[in-house]
């Protein structure tokens, strides 16, 4: 078969994919032993983003991902979410047009999960990014999806707006409480 992302062939025109589309795997990807402006420098060279825009690239980065302040310190001494918030800022210096995410709130404590999101949602906003993500928080499907897709063993077995799937399963007599769970 055949495969398209933005009208591009992902097998003849990959190197233009790869340019639109970003990820941030549930583990952690970037280096402990090097700082948060270091990480973002490797990443900027994998990404091909050309020398003279480097600079700015990587201090926008940060500076969205409220990360300036720490730029050169080691990423070793980061607490789990900054170092969630420099993975997506590695994510988002192509500016994608498609983001994936894997869990990526998994371990967060609230606060910080509040600002992933926000910041998540500014790209949408903003840049018009199309963020694809899983998670087991249905807080967050609901709040933050135009639709959601429900999985089980690797099939979906509904897929709909958030608030649909929500009326389907009261209407089989669960409550708010049990579908939450």
């Amino acid at each position: 078969g055949n495969a398209f992302v933005f009208d591009k062939d992902v097998e003849h025109q990959s190197t233009q994919v790869r340019n639109m589309v970003s990820y941030v795997p549930q583990e952690m990807s970037v280096w402990p032993d090097i700082s948060g402006y270091e990480n973002l420098l490797v990443y900027s060279k994998i990404y091909n983003i050309a020398q003279k825009d480097r600079e700015q690239t990587i201090r926008e980065a940060l500076e969205i991902m409220e990360l300036a302040p720490f730029a050169h310190k080691l990423v070793s001494t980061y607490s789990g979410g900054m170092i969630r918030k420099l993975e997506l800022a590695c994510a988002i210096m192509i500016n994608p047009k498609i983001l994936f995410l894997d869990e990526p709130t998994i371990g967060l404590d609230p606060s910080t999960r509040k600002t992933v999101w926000e910041k998540i949602s500014q790209l949408v906003r903003e840049r018009g990014t199309t963020v694809f993500f899983t998670t087991h928080y249905m807080d967050e499907a609901e709040l933050l999806c135009d639709r959601v897709a429900v999985m089980d063993a690797g099939k979906i077995i509904a897929l709909d707006t958030p608030k649909n799937l929500i009326q389907a399963l009261l209407a089989k007599g669960f409550t708010k409480q049990q579908e939450v769970e």
